[in-house]
């Protein structure tokens, strides 16, 4: 490994991975759900602002549409309590704060990615990211929260298979997926997933915690879903034939 790519790891550990953990955690227990969940619908159009600057890419016609599309359904489905949000009062504006600084280290994160996909597979690039927020945060929590370690022999085994899901299915499975999809696409592409996310989520409390799936939500999540598939699948085959048609024309 180059010394350029172990410092590109340190970079995308801490500005991507600890900025959006951290950050992220302290919003939560300084703001409201609500505006957390209303900044986190910026993370797609913060990865393709982010794009813009670190990879070149631009935002085509087609992908507007797909952003706007996105954004209509994923407010039917996401679950916002309208009445409950709270942008104005000082008492959550360093808890909003801290989540918009959140949702860019996790824009940053997908986006500097993308340039070392380049050179790494994507197992490596969440390993080697992942090692740096272990290296770096593990001191910091045995040094500020000891006990929390203490503690974990007493955990119950319906704890620990919380962790173990959560780790396996969030913090590798997921992104592993992501960073393969991420090699292929442009992150501003990749970024519009995350739009599923809220679709997902009410799905699996339908069908794990039995709460009710309305038609709005359905209606959004189809949406969300096919604003998806016009800017990957439908854009993509654009491109091919582009390129097919610009090889025949030479």
């Amino acid at each position: 490994m180059r010394p350029r790519d172990i410092l590109d790891f340190v970079i995308i550990g801490v500005f991507g991975q600890i900025v959006t953990q951290f950050f992220g955690t302290w919003g939560t227990q300084l703001s409201l759900a609500s505006n957390g969940a209303l900044l986190m619908l910026t993370l797609p159009i913060s990865t393709a602002i982010i794009a813009r600057f670190l990879l070149g890419e631009r935002m085509t016609g087609l992908r507007w549409i797909s952003f706007i599309l996105a954004i209509v359904g994923v407010i039917e489905c996401s679950g916002i309590d309208w009445k409950e949000l709270n942008f104005t009062s000082p008492r959550y504006m360093l808890g909003n704060g801290l989540l918009f600084i959140s949702v860019f280290g996790s824009a940053f994160y997908n986006v500097f990615s993308k340039k070392l996909l380049r050179r790494y597979t994507p197992l490596q690039v969440q390993f080697y990211s992942y090692g740096v927020v272990t290296i770096l945060l593990l001191p910091a929590a045995l040094a500020v929260e000891p006990k929390a370690f203490g503690n974990l022999p007493h955990f119950t085994s319906g704890v620990w298979l919380g962790l173990l899901m959560l780790a396996f299915f969030h913090y590798f499975l997921s992104m592993i997926i992501f960073l393969r999809v991420l090699k292929r696409l442009d992150a501003t592409q990749a970024g519009l997933s995350n739009y599923l996310i809220p679709f997902f989520g009410v799905i699996l409390a339908a069908l794990m915690l039995h709460e009710r799936l309305t038609k709005f939500m359905v209606l959004g999540g189809l949406l969300v879903l096919g604003s998806t598939l016009l800017v990957t699948v439908f854009e993509e085959r654009l491109q091919a034939r582009a390129a097919a048609s610009a090889g025949s024309g030479q």
